[in-house]
């Protein structure tokens, strides 16, 4: 058994709608027996070439009266739907009916595809001391998109200088951050500063000594002075907001 492709309006077809009033014949009557052409045309080969009917026969399949099979026929040549015993367009119509065709024409089409995609990746954009590809210049362009978008998403009062480095640094000591443990640490790394050390100290002082995150100095005596230490990390986060704010 093999299939063949139909067209969606056969019983609304007003060409077989003609044939069935030329011939005398009932529309499902019609509708009936050209189902059967299109039956045997796709049986016999991929041309839509009607071999042999047996016109008796066919009456007796369909349950119709003595010769209405004939009579249908010859009004489908009339009507030009059976030209020298061939379906009309029948190859047009069953185009790309074979898997191994679709195959063919999907793997043509892939080919093509990847050829456009070479020949775009040679293409250059000539700047003033190098050639940089079209797709050299997506791709900076999409992380820069990206840096600028991870940049909005820290506090002011971060040093986004520093804290790279506290990042590179995890990724040294093979224990790089999660977005759990980058909020974490951030928030470790603010309770110091508001204790009056700077940002600069603590992410130096984790680096140094190999730490995951960010602990209180020892010697601590000299940034907390006399009990100001409120005013004057109010005053350091402001400092330490704009000193970002500049670099940007």
């Amino acid at each position: 058994m093999r299939w063949y492709k139909a067209m969606n309006n056969i019983t609304s077809d007003p060409a077989l709608h003609l044939v069935a009033e030329k011939s005398k014949c009932y529309r499902h009557e019609v509708i009936a027996f050209w189902i059967l052409l299109l039956e045997k045309a796709s049986q016999k080969n991929d041309n839509g070439i009607i071999d042999e009917i047996d016109f008796e026969e066919t009456d007796f399949t369909l349950g119709l009266l003595s010769g209405k099979s004939q009579t249908i026929f010859k009004a489908l040549v009339e009507r030009g739907k059976i030209i020298d015993f061939t379906i009309k367009n029948w190859a047009k119509h069953q185009a790309d009916t074979s898997n191994a065709e679709r195959q063919r024409k999907f793997r043509d089409k892939k080919k093509a595809n990847e050829s456009n995609d070479d020949v775009t990746l040679r293409n250059v954009t000539v700047t003033q001391n190098n050639a940089v590809t079209l797709e050299e210049k997506r791709r900076e362009e999409i992380r820069i998109d990206k840096e600028v978008s991870k940049i909005e998403l820290f506090p002011l009062w971060l040093d986004l200088v520093l804290w790279q480095d506290f990042v590179n640094h995890r990724k040294a000591i093979k224990a790089p951050l999660t977005k759990k443990a980058e909020d974490l640490a951030m928030g470790a790394l603010l309770k110091l500063i508001e204790k009056g050390y700077s940002q600069q100290e603590l992410i130096e002082n984790t680096i140094l000594n190999g730490w995951k995150t960010f602990y209180e100095p020892k010697t601590n005596q000299q940034h907390k002075g006399n009990g100001h230490g409120t005013q004057q990390t109010k005053q350091s986060l402001s400092e330490q907001a704009r000193n970002v704010l500049q670099r940007i």
